[in-house]
């Protein structure tokens, strides 16, 4: 049986092993994945895109970035 000072030290190491392993995990998807500014941009070729109402302020941005 544990004791409840074990109970609390086991669950600290896990929250923490939790930490670091969501950590390596966003730091694998940046540097798996290209920038989010030109994901968006690519959005362009879907029609969705060209349903947005503030599409005519972005796309001249978004041309310049492609």
């Amino acid at each position: 049986m544990c004791t409840s000072d074990a109970w609390v030290d086991a669950t600290k190491r896990m929250k923490e092993q939790c930490s670091v392993i969501v950590i390596n995990i966003i730091e694998e998807l940046v540097q798996r994945f290209p920038n989010q500014e030109f994901m968006n941009v690519t959005g362009i070729i879907h029609p969705k895109y060209w349903l947005n109402f503030k599409v005519d302020n972005a796309f001249p941005t978004h041309l310049a970035l492609l």
